[in-house]
């Protein structure tokens, strides 16, 4: 499946200027209401293929090589530029585990129905004595 030109428009835009993929959607001319969920167009095979074309999985590979082996000193890469191209190229493949969240427990999550129900009706009879 070929890109679309709007796509290839958010490809080097996110690619060439750093841009977030949604910022790039909403200045190629996708619908804001799209441009913000940009999980979905980050989905298609189309966006895939054009990373797969701009951003080699092989070449990637190579820079974070380099990057690993990289020493401090005068006149060597910008090693801090270099790796922020490796990241975002990673961001960008997906290949990051994605963010977990914690669930905190609240007081009234092991509560039974009936002690909810029981719950209640003590808070309301509480507020009601309090007018």
């Amino acid at each position: 499946m070929a890109a679309s030109a709007k796509a290839r428009k958010v490809a080097k835009a996110v690619i060439e200027k750093g841009h977030s993929v949604g910022k790039a959607m909403r200045d190629a001319g996708y619908s804001k209401t799209y441009a913000n969920n940009p999980q979905s167009f980050k989905k298609k095979k189309s966006w895939q293929e054009l990373l797969d074309k701009y951003l080699q999985p092989e070449k990637i590979a190579q820079v974070h090589a380099a990057q690993l082996d990289a020493e401090d000193g005068y006149g060597d890469p910008d090693n801090a530029a270099r790796l922020r191209a490796v990241d975002m190229a990673y961001k960008l493949r997906g290949s990051y585990a994605p963010e977990q969240t914690t669930v905190v427990m609240r007081k009234f999550s092991e509560m039974t129905d009936e002690e909810l129900d029981a719950a209640v009706e003590e808070a309301e009879r509480k507020l009601r004595k309090k007018d």
